[in-house]
């Protein structure tokens, strides 16, 4: 699969380095949503040294070649790409995905570390009806084992985007078609075996980021946390980020004085929540490693988010941070992490701990875990600890696994009801999977660094999935359907939570994609809470909570998408009607201008009606390979829904220099309700 090269490449886009003329190639590319052979001819070949690898695209085309991204790491997706998927561990706990666009527009995700940011090279060059591609991977971007003698998972895939053809070399019928490119797919893919690599070629080295930060204007006292609420504090002028290799698997990474108003993130919604919402994490400190902390081997919610032991968005601004994150031995990682700070709202002090060791074979046939958070608040202390277990039989496709979590401390006045108890058996085929499970959650587990989205909970829980393409005649490409029912009770014998619902999507071989679906929904709550009503269950009280949608997409998969859904129901007291509509349009090869517009109805069974509309506007400007300005303005007016009215205009320019140093200017910030008149100058200076 891979050959050793005598001497290094030179990048070049249009491989006419003879070795690449006369390499072994590997083709036989499969669709992952026809699951048949690709229609576009692809073709590849890889070199490796002490220092780098090489890998090299060939690619026919017979469709209008899509590359209008300028700017790396901006728009994944849109374009046409190729590109090269690694696991060095062989389990994947370390995956990673380099891609390349026929501009040369480079991208990579890794498992370990969603602000995966390595320095690497690619060149690209199209020709009539074809377009070459050349990476240039240093070893030291991935971390790999000790070892001599290595063996590795390698995939490639391919992506065209006017067809929406979804290419990869290692198939197999269980891939997540829908995250295409998966990271969790490197258990499928084929060996590399016998890679012999000098083991001081790729001994990782400590890095070093320090920052600068000016800011002024009015707001400049102004922050948001990731749970959207705001705050005020002293802005930090200096902190500084480290990463030192204990082994070349395992780092301690340090965070001191840490400062994140530039990666700040929109996820303002009016959707009316009748639970608390699972955010993204974008703070770097955190989202490094976070694979190796929240290491549950199967995190699964039936049509709802999955409950964990550390939601890190419930820690707010913190003043230092200390982790160590990895992998040792064959099949094992490691991730431990201290933060202390004090709460943005209440000003009191916290201290929390958050781990997680997990043993997985290289096939995932079995693998078993422990997690937990410890939480430290100002004279309250919460514990919690997770074991899991997983097996799986790759021949048959059965998997099952039983999880089971326990909450301590001084907020637990009966620690038999802090218990949570998870189980399932699951069957995974080609074209099919089906899950039943069960589920016991006592009424007082609630754990304050995790996320539980219902407590006081017993019962089970199923779900099915059809997939696959169409008929040969039919109109449709590919297609799923997904039925999911549970009822769960709570310790007062009443039912407390009870679904059942049906969604399906099409996406058809003209330029659109079709969903509709529908979720009934019965909730009970006690003096008005739905979490639990223990011990006294007093004033009960059963509400629906019934969605019925349907939507539509035009050009799905494009550079410029329109999406439009409509849905309704009732939703506790009211009947609620929901339209949201957005759409992406490229302005030339540099511009791109996004458009949202949603909107809610709240019809009241006793009162007035009332509802919210929202709108976003974004501007990007791809400047050039390595800086970016955006501009986004939010409004959102009305009453009822679930944001505050206001109006927010926030700017960015981000510059990426070539000795990887970075330079943020900022106005505002996208997660405020209203514009917050803050001006901000950031410098990053990055030293290995």
């Amino acid at each position: 699969m891979a050959t050793k090269a005598a001497a290094p490449f030179r990048l070049d886009g249009a491989l006419n380095d003879a070795r690449w003329v006369s390499a072994v190639r590997m083709s036989d590319f499969t669709d992952a949503t026809t699951r048949s052979n690709g229609r576009s001819q692809t073709s590849v070949a890889v070199f490796y040294d002490d220092v780098n690898l090489y890998v090299a695209f060939w690619c026919k085309q017979t469709v209008p070649i899509t590359s209008l991204q300028a700017t790396n790491n901006i728009g994944f997706g849109t374009d046409d790409y190729v590109g090269v998927g690694i696991d060095p561990s062989g389990n994947a706990d370390r995956a990673y995905y380099f891609e390349i666009t026929p501009a040369g527009t480079r991208f990579q995700q890794a498992s370990e570390n969603a602000r995966y940011m390595p320095q690497w090279q690619g060149a690209a060059n199209v020709a009539q009806g074809t377009w070459t591609a050349m990476m240039t991977i240093p070893l030291d971007a991935m971390r790999l084992p000790s070892s001599a003698v290595q063996t590795w998972r390698v995939n490639f895939v391919r992506f065209v985007a006017r067809d929406v053809e979804k290419l990869t070399w290692g198939y197999n019928g269980q891939m997540d078609t829908g995250g295409f490119p998966s990271l969790a797919d490197a258990r499928y893919w084929p060996a590399a075996r016998d890679l012999r690599i000098a083991r001081r070629s790729f001994h990782p080295r400590p890095s070093v980021a320090l920052y600068a930060l000016g800011s002024g204007g009015e707001g400049r006292r102004e922050f948001v946390t990731p749970a959207g609420s705001s705050f005020k504090a002293n802005p930090r002028a200096m902190g500084v980020d480290l990463t030192y290799p204990l082994t070349p698997t395992m780092s301690f990474v340090g965070a001191l004085s840490p400062d994140f108003s530039n990666v700040d993130a929109d996820q303002l919604t009016i959707t009316p929540q009748v639970f608390q919402r699972n955010l993204t994490e974008y703070r770097p400190f955190f989202a490094q490693g976070a694979s190796f902390v929240n290491n549950s081997a199967t995190a699964l919610g039936i049509n709802e988010p999955p409950n964990l032991t550390f939601y890190s968005p419930a820690i707010g601004t913190f003043d230092r941070g200390f982790k160590v994150e990895g992998t040792y031995g064959k099949y094992q990682s490691l991730g431990i992490l201290e933060a202390r700070g004090t709460n943005d709202i209440t000003g009191e002090p916290f201290d929390d701990i958050a781990f997680g060791f997990k043993h997985v074979l290289p096939s995932r046939t079995f693998g078993y875990w422990t997690n937990g958070a410890i939480a430290n608040h100002a004279g309250d202390h919460d514990a919690t600890m997770e074991l899991g277990v997983q097996a799986r039989d790759l021949r048959t496709g059965w998997v099952g696994a039983l999880f089971h979590e326990r909450e301590t401390g001084t907020l637990i006045t009966d620690p038999a009801q802090a218990i949570s108890t998870y189980g399932f058996i699951d069957h995974q085929g080609p074209t099919h999977e089906g899950l039943l499970a069960f589920r016991d959650i006592g009424p007082l587990y609630n754990p304050v660094d995790g996320f539980t989205l219902i407590s006081d909970i017993r019962g089970p829980g199923f779900s099915y999935s059809l997939f696959g393409a169409g008929p040969a005649h039919s109109p449709i490409k590919d297609g799923n359907v997904y039925v999911f029912c549970d009822r769960y009770l709570d310790r007062s014998g009443a039912v407390h939570k009870a679904d059942a619902g049906i969604n399906a999507f099409a996406d058809l071989k003209s330029p659109f994609s079709i969903s509709f679906g529908t979720t009934q929904t019965e909730l009970r709550s006690y003096d008005g809470n739905f979490q639990t009503g223990y011990p006294f269950y007093h004033n009960p009280r059963n509400q629906r909570f019934d969605v019925t949608y349907a939507g539509l997409t035009y050009k799905p998969n494009s550079p410029e998408p329109v999406n439009l859904q409509y849905s309704w129901g009732p939703f506790g007291d009211y009947y609620l009607q929901q339209v949201s509509s957005n759409m992406t349009r490229p302005l030339g090869t540099r511009y791109t201008l996004s458009l949202e517009y949603d909107g809610t109805r709240e019809h009241l069974y006793s009162g007035p009606a009332n509802g919210q509309w929202l709108r976003r506007a974004s501007f990007g400007w791809s400047i050039d390979r390595n800086s970016t300005l955006s501009i986004a303005l939010r409004d959102i007016s009305g009453t009822g829904g679930f944001a505050d009215p206001g109006t927010n205009l926030s700017a960015s320019f981000h510059r990426v220099f070539n000795s990887g140093d970075e330079l943020y200017l900022g106005y505002g910030t996208p997660a405020a309700i209203q514009t917050v008149n803050r001006y901000l100058v950031k410098y990053v200076f990055k030293r290995d």
